[in-house]
């Protein structure tokens, strides 16, 4: 089984990232990944991250119906085809409010797939409980990449993951997940000086499409969109 890739921007070592290609995804794996997904765990991996350990909460039985409700919902709407996988048409079937729910957890299963197969980083953690903690902070405004990483070389990266259940990665998407991801700098506990991602990639999975494939962006260590706010106006002094 597999998924299809779309990298592109991926600069330095990670060049060889970019292309269009397959990555050999089961479709237990993508369960595994769905319910794994922006959870530290409980084992201590090596390289530690940057911001330390902070283990996964859990609630016993609740926790075990969460892990069931996510791996019930890929196992429903996701189907191998021949050598692919792909969504079932009854997902196709329902409308857009129903279709949220399978959508976000296969899209982020998919940037956490992509993330352990392309930038060697086993974990993605959720950024606002980091950015809450204060070892992470956002450059300007209020926007943020979703999941955090460290791969095994000890650099970290930053990936804004969404999910597109008709049509293409429109530009519009994929911009507004670049600025997301971007915006978050690693903070040293010390200096209190700020450090940028490795990479901050924008992982737009798109579900009509067969395979499933996921499409990044990195924005290739540009600076922070910076907004300048006047009486009735806003621009923007880039755009990407």
């Amino acid at each position: 089984m597999s998924i299809g890739v779309q990298a592109r921007g991926f600069s330095g070592r990670f060049s060889s990232i970019n292309g269009d290609y397959t990555l050999p995804i089961s479709r237990t794996a993508l369960v595994r990944a769905a319910v794994t997904v922006g959870r530290p765990g409980r084992r201590r991996r090596w390289p530690a991250p940057p911001w330390g350990y902070h283990p996964a909460p859990t609630s016993g039985y609740v926790h075990l119906l969460e892990i069931a409700s996510v791996a019930f919902q890929v196992l429903a709407y996701v189907e191998p085809s021949y050598a692919e996988l792909r969504m079932r048409q009854s997902f196709f079937g329902m409308n857009a409010s129903e279709k949220q729910g399978p959508a976000f957890r296969i899209g982020m299963a998919c940037a956490k797939l992509f993330a352990e197969h392309r930038l060697r980083v086993p974990v993605l953690e959720h950024a606002d409980a980091l950015i809450e903690s204060g070892a992470l902070a956002l450059a300007v405004g209020g926007k943020r990449g979703d999941l955090v990483g460290c791969d095994i070389r000890g650099d970290w990266h930053v990936m804004e993951a969404k999910a597109r259940s008709s049509g293409a990665a429109d530009i519009g998407t994929v911009r507004h997940a670049k600025e997301q991801a971007r915006n978050i700098r690693l903070v040293d506990r010390a200096s209190q000086q700020q450090e940028p991602p490795a990479t901050a990639s924008a992982a737009v999975t798109t579900l009509a499409d067969t395979p499933i494939t996921i499409h990044v962006r990195d924005p290739n260590g540009e600076e922070p969109t910076v907004y300048y706010m006047r009486p009735n106006e806003v621009r923007s002094s880039h755009s990407t």
